[in-house]
């Protein structure tokens, strides 16, 4: 699920105009442990 504030505004334009970064970016490790709380 992707929230709005990540399809909207300056998250969403990065999302749009990066492509596969971003996805390298939100696929992180550090981040998927940060979104889990671990």
């Amino acid at each position: 699920m992707i929230l709005p504030a990540f399809t909207q505004g300056i998250y969403g334009r990065l999302r749009q105009q990066a492509g596969a970064d971003w996805q390298h970016y939100v696929a992180h490790p550090f981040l998927r442990q940060l979104a889990n709380g671990t």
